[in-house]
């Protein structure tokens, strides 16, 4: 995904996801808070933007549900969730993020070990600090506590891209498009960044072009644009990006965004700078 990072965030409205989810909640709703389930919901609907106000209102949301049901895994997670994207969507500008996500990720874990979204955070948070070895185990635990999840499955796709294991990663994506035929903006990130390792520049483009935000992904773009030979839609891609994160570097991306293989952190290098990255 984006910088790569990036982390999947909710579906569309009418998918089978939400329907079963639906079901869950109203059967969930009989036995807790249903205020606290309320305000959870409502969170969640704010995270499916990948818009920074709008995950912030999110967190007030699963802090007031956190505070009405203290039982509740989901709140817990969710509120780790929001850090976690928080720190992605400022290009990793605050660590303290990560620490509050991992406490947060913690207790969800604590309160209902059998649920994946705990793990799943944790293995993000896990990731974007650099532990590459963590991310990866806290993702086997998540896939088998919530194998069917599109989000998670998508999740673990990034994490496994940072990996350097593209065949995973592109099976995992794969089944999440599956389970989640109109998704979030975050699976095309994460699929346009396995596109780029895998040297498909133009599918890449295309994938990333399927995003409704396309801000996140901006670099990515000019990168796969300057790639294919496209430098004048490199340099635009490029001048866009800089308006939404103009603080950007590419010795400053190579020190936050971990990346296993060398052989990727060379391509990524080599795609920034043929677009005129500095």
């Amino acid at each position: 995904g984006g910088g790569i990072a990036s982390g999947a965030l909710g579906g569309e409205f009418g998918s089978l996801a939400d329907r079963v989810e639906a079901a869950e909640l109203a059967a969930e709703r009989t036995t807790r808070d249903p205020t606290a389930y309320s305000h959870y919901l409502s969170g969640r609907q704010d995270m499916r933007s990948f818009d920074l106000p709008r995950v912030r209102k999110a967190r007030k949301q699963f802090r007031v549900s956190a505070e009405l049901s203290p039982e509740l895994a989901v709140a817990e997670s969710s509120l780790a969730r929001s850090y976690v994207v928080e720190w992605v969507l400022r290009a990793g500008a605050d660590h303290a993020l990560l620490d509050k996500a991992k406490l947060h990720a913690e207790r969800a874990v604590a309160l209902d070990p059998l649920d994946g979204n705990g793990y799943r955070e944790l293995g993000r948070a896990a990731l974007f600090v650099g532990d590459l070895d963590d991310s990866l185990r806290q993702f086997e635990m998540a896939e088998r506590y919530s194998p069917n999840h599109a989000d998670m499955l998508a999740d673990y796709a990034d994490t496994l891209t940072h990996n350097s294991d593209h065949t995973a990663a592109r099976q995992r994506i794969q089944a999440a498009l599956h389970l989640n035929p109109m998704p979030p903006d975050e699976y095309w990130w994460t699929l346009g960044g396995l596109d780029y390792l895998e040297g498909h520049w133009e599918a890449a483009i295309a994938t990333l072009s399927r995003m409704k935000n396309q801000e996140p992904a901006l670099r990515l773009l000019a990168m796969s644009a300057a790639m294919a030979g496209d430098m004048e839609a490199a340099r635009q891609y490029r001048l866009r990006s800089a308006v939404y994160q103009p603080d950007f570097t590419i010795a400053g991306w190579v020190r936050r965004i971990p990346l296993r293989n060398p052989a990727d952190v060379d391509l990524y290098i080599e795609g920034l700078r043929r677009a005129g990255f500095k």
